[in-house]
């Protein structure tokens, strides 16, 4: 599994060099790599467990709304700095 840095993932983006450092176009660009490379892993995992593979799907929906939230979060966050006010 390769290992990843979501910081250094951030700053290779398009727009990740913005006053402020990070855009919301920014934080869905991760949000799209940060996905691919946990659903490769989940299915390689899947792939080395006796019936993983079941679980796969159950296991991307998990990680996909822990991953929806905290993408919430960075784009308040980024609004807020940005002047947007974002949400409490």
């Amino acid at each position: 599994m390769s290992n990843f840095n979501l910081g250094d993932l951030m700053g290779k983006l398009p727009g990740s060099q913005r006053a402020g450092g990070v855009s919301g176009d920014t934080v869905k660009a991760a949000r799209g790599q940060v996905d691919g490379v946990i659903n490769q892993a989940i299915d390689r995992l899947a792939g080395t467990v006796p019936g993983g593979e079941q679980y796969a799907s159950q296991a991307k929906q998990a990680i996909s709304g822990a991953l929806n939230n905290l993408q919430q979060q960075l784009e308040n966050e980024v609004s807020r700095r940005m002047g947007g006010g974002g949400q409490p």
